[in-house]
C-alpha cells in the first residue's frame, strides 16, 4: 500500500484512474468553445445538485 504523504501524486493514489485522462481527451477531442462550454438543464436537479431530471 502507498503512504500518503503531502507529496503524493494523485496517480500513485488512484491508480485505476491511469487511462482517465485519454478518455476525456477522446471524447472531448474536435469540440469548439461553444461545445465545451454547453450546460444542459436536464441535468441539473434540486438546489442546483447534479442528477437526471
Amino acid at each position: 500500500m502507498t503512504e500518503i504523504s503531502d507529496s503524493s501524486l494523485g496517480i500513485e493514489l488512484f491508480p485505476e484512474f491511469e487511462g482517465l485522462y485519454a478518455l476525456i481527451s477522446s471524447e472531448v477531442d474536435g469540440l469548439d468553445d461553444a461545445q465545451l462550454d454547453f450546460t444542459s438543464e436536464c441535468w441539473v436537479g434540486q438546489n442546483g445538485a447534479l442528477g437526471f431530471s
